[in-house]
């Protein structure tokens, strides 16, 4: 437990911005505000499922299918540079099967808590536009 623990304290850092400024430029010179807002709502809405999925996996004590479920939310916050994301989901995947039922609860709970800050931080216009779409 202790080694779980350690990695997920070390990979969390909430004071760290909530999404990387690069890989939003990156996005809207790709496809516009709009694109990026409607991404971010797609994320959200991802993010949101793949958590009840792996706080139902944790419950059950699935490893396989928390790890699968913390890997496929990692990737897609690596595609929106969402890094506080990335780095819990990289600490739920090196769970062993000892620490799923208590630490992979704790895990979700911090990724849920890491996605309301997402939520609460994107600029206004995204919000606006997302819902838009």
């Amino acid at each position: 437990l202790v080694g779980s623990e350690m990695c997920i304290s070390e990979s969390f850092h909430p004071a760290a911005p909530v999404l990387d400024p690069q890989v939003l430029a990156d996005l809207e010179a790709l496809g516009g505000p709009e694109f990026v807002a409607g991404l971010m709502e797609d994320f959200l809405e991802e993010a949101a499922q793949v958590l009840q999925a792996m706080q139902a996996a944790a419950g059950q004590g699935d490893l396989r299918r928390f790890r699968a479920e913390a890997h496929a939310l990692r990737s897609s916050a690596a595609n929106m540079g969402a890094r506080a994301i990335q780095d819990l989901c990289a600490a739920a995947e090196a769970m062993v099967p000892a620490e799923i039922a208590g630490a992979g609860t704790r895990q979700v709970a911090l990724l849920a808590a890491e996605l309301d800050r997402l939520r609460e931080a994107r600029p206004p216009a995204m919000a606006r536009a997302g819902q838009a779409s």
